[in-house]
């Protein structure tokens, strides 16, 4: 059981059937932290799923349901301009990552003095395109190691990357951009459920990918900065705070 205060940054897209075992899991693991669950438009039960786990938990949990499927890095980026605690961590709904790591991966960050900690697996079982796209990823970005979606992040560096938004939006541009203090942490990982990524969502995720490096790097060259949080507004369709 850990006592930090944490901001735990939920992106659901389909999970009604597990998200509430999900929420749980982690109100029990993190005893003072505040879960903010972001439905990306998904077409099942799940808002209303999440709208009684907010009713039993009004404390301890933030909901917001947008009115357009974004994708998991915009709706985890939505999530994050709501993190008011020191640290902010990045997971999946899943539970694909046990709480007993993300734990582990908090205390070596809080004594690191890095604001990023990337939580890392072997991917050997995913397809050779999603290891060629992680390659892409890796060397474009200059970093060391694969990045995945579970991520613990220091408020600093949110504050730094909040006002970055636009219809082009990959997070780990715009993270590994705006510090040079991030380390990759080896966790157990468990594959829940059967991945949701098809060809065409693949196609899509690469040429989102290279639009916003592409895109932010121009603007870096231009020594300008047209991202706006307001862009995001208009995707709030309900918000339970």
């Amino acid at each position: 059981m850990n006592s930090d205060y944490i901001d735990i940054v939920i992106p659901v897209f389909n999970a009604d059937k597990h998200i509430e075992n999900t929420v749980t899991a982690f109100l029990e693991a993190f005893i003072n932290s505040r879960i903010i669950l972001i439905d990306d438009c998904s077409e099942d039960e799940t808002w209303n799923t999440l709208l009684k786990i907010k009713e039993t938990h009004s404390e301890r949990i933030s909901i917001v349901r947008l009115n357009k499927n974004l994708g998991q890095h915009k709706a985890t980026f939505i999530g994050l301009t709501y993190s008011q605690n020191i640290f902010a961590v990045t997971t999946d709904d899943d539970m694909s990552i046990p709480c007993g790591e993300i734990e582990k991966c908090l205390h070596i960050l809080k004594n690191s003095g890095n604001e990023l900690l990337v939580m890392t697996y072997d991917k050997s079982r995913k397809s050779k395109v999603r290891l060629a796209f992680n390659e892409l990823v890796k060397r474009l970005l200059k970093i060391d190691n694969y990045s995945t979606n579970h991520k613990i992040i220091h408020k600093k560096l949110i504050g730094r990357i909040e006002n970055y938004y636009s219809n082009l939006l990959f997070i780990d541009i715009i993270l590994f951009h705006n510090t040079s203090r991030y380390q990759f942490q080896d966790v157990l990982h468990f594959n829940n459920t059967k991945s949701r990524y098809n060809i065409f969502s693949k196609v899509y995720f690469l040429s989102t990918f290279l639009f916003h490096y592409l895109h932010f790097n121009f603007l870096k060259k231009q020594n300008t900065n047209n991202f706006s949080s307001d862009y995001l507004k208009k995707f709030k369709a309900d918000e339970l705070l």
